[in-house]
């Protein structure tokens, strides 16, 4: 009996050691588009879509550095994220009919985007760049 208690032991401490060491998947800060048939979300700092009724992700911005926080702009036309590409961390943008990515913001304090105004020619995001006190002030781009 006590044989067997030590091999089970054994196979269960060597099973939990195998599933620790697989690398697992996350999926954070999802958004969903405008129009409700989509879904962007941040897999391993790149953006990936989906569509809202369920098939597959397909890679939207995949590069150095990581991105997060997805934000569509309510006409859709744009992705607005956060990136650590060029260090701490800046507000940037995707054109869908394009493909073109481009920074907006060029701080050295890292800037988080938060949301667009509703007719999507500001992007509203927090920083702590302008500010003595190191508190997070709220700052729109166009």
């Amino acid at each position: 009996m006590r044989k067997y208690c030590l091999g089970l032991i054994t196979l269960v401490l060597l099973t939990i050691e195998t599933i620790a060491q697989k690398p697992q998947n996350y999926f954070s800060d999802p958004a969903i588009s405008p129009d409700g048939s989509e879904i962007a979300f941040v897999s391993k700092g790149d953006i990936w879509t989906v569509p809202a009724n369920g098939g597959a992700a397909r890679l939207l911005i995949a590069r150095q550095g990581y991105d997060s926080r997805p934000v569509y702009s309510p006409d859709g036309e744009y992705l607005a994220f956060t990136s650590t590409l060029t260090g701490n961390g800046d507000i940037y943008t995707y054109n869908f009919k394009s493909g073109i990515t481009k920074r907006v913001t060029f701080d050295d304090a890292p800037d988080e985007v938060s949301s667009w105004s509703p007719d999507s020619k500001y992007i509203f995001y927090a920083t702590v760049a302008h500010d003595i006190a190191g508190m997070r002030d709220v700052y729109k781009i166009k």
